[in-house]
């Protein structure tokens, strides 16, 4: 289906705020624009791809997937790429109004739509706090349009505006949360502490997210953290404490899937035995290559002696035995009369 072709796009100013302050790049802010200029107006959906993207800004492939992934992981969109298919597919955008059709005045929420062809609507209303949307500043402010709309509520309906706003409800487990954090930010970044309002926020919806998750639950997904690939030590809070629960269980690799903790990826490999046996090849090597220079007889062969003079006999020299590349050490040169400790491989 068609993205918008015609009208206008809401575009809401905070999102050069996040490119200010880092939260995203201008080419991801450049790349969530474009996205949003073609998004289907009556669903929030646009169809791309990487290799689409690559080809419009003239940048690698790498680039705009690159980009496509922080989007999606800073909650900016979500897509439903087929695996083993090529090209464009499904982008839902998160928070984009619906101006047309059925949903119209409605607002994408991608964390409850599963598929792309089930799409979660909700309906904003003053207790939500527009600074937790993708593309808001801080402060929450908004396009022209949309407070002009809201003062047109206001003078139609009066009593709306001594309606009191509903008190935030503070999760009693925060506190304990945040500090476990900072403990955890201490240790593995080693640098001070980062936490702002956007950390926060995040943080509240990641409890909201989980509400059964326990201290002790929390700590172990903090440390299965640490102990996972490709994690970044001073990553902001704020990017990645929504998906901290994906490390409850166990640390995860670099494909995001957990470690075997009887022996997967990052199983240990006895580097003893590896360096040992590595020097044995090596040694056999250059005593074979030595080997080569005589004959049978232990005469030194044609090109090596002098064509004039008589052939000159060497001792070849030996070893009295070489260990197996299985592990035994049996006929070791230079293996000492007690034999090898008892803790080496």
């Amino acid at each position: 289906m068609p993205g918008g072709t015609s009208g206008f796009v809401q575009l809401r100013r905070g999102l050069s705020e996040h490119v200010r302050d880092g939260r995203l790049s201008f080419f991801e802010a450049s790349l969530y624009v474009f996205i949003l200029m073609d998004t289907n107006p009556a669903t929030g959906l646009c169809y791309g791809s990487a290799g689409l993207f690559s080809v419009i800004y003239g940048v690698p492939s790498r680039t705009c997937r690159d980009a496509l992934e922080k989007l999606e992981e800073k909650g900016y969109l979500r897509r439903f790429p087929t695996r083993g298919k090529h090209g464009s597919y499904p982008i839902l955008v998160n928070k984009f109004r619906c101006s047309d059709g059925a949903m119209k005045g409605k607002y994408v929420n991608c964390s409850k739509s599963i598929d792309y062809k089930c799409i979660t609507y909700d309906i904003r209303d003053d207790s939500v706090d527009d600074s937790a949307v993708a593309g808001v500043n801080e402060d929450g402010n908004d396009s022209a349009g949309r407070v002009d709309t809201r003062e047109k509520i206001l003078d139609k309906n009066p009593s709306a505006k001594a309606k009191p706003s509903r008190g935030k409800v503070v999760d009693p487990r925060r506190k304990d949360f945040i500090e476990d954090l900072q403990i955890h930010w201490k240790g593995f970044a080693q640098t001070d502490f980062v936490f702002d309002a956007a950390d926060g926020k995040q943080v509240d919806l990641f409890l909201k997210a989980w509400p059964k998750l326990t201290r002790k639950e929390w700590r172990n997904c903090l440390r299965n953290r640490r102990s996972s690939a490709g994690v970044i030590p001073t990553q902001r809070i704020h990017l990645w404490v929504s998906r901290l629960g994906e490390f409850l269980k166990s640390p995860l690799n670099e494909y995001k899937q957990p470690v075997n903790g009887t022996g997967g990826v990052y199983a240990s490999v006895p580097t003893g035995k590896t360096d040992s046996n590595m020097g044995l090849c090596e040694e056999i090597i250059a005593e074979d290559q030595y080997r080569g220079s005589f004959s049978e007889d232990g005469i030194v062969q044609t090109g090596e002696a002098e064509q004039d003079g008589p052939p000159t006999l060497f001792e070849h020299p030996r070893t009295t035995g070489h260990a197996s590349l299985s592990g035994g050490d049996g006929g070791l040169v230079g293996k000492p009369k007690g034999g090898w400790p008892d803790f080496l491989p």
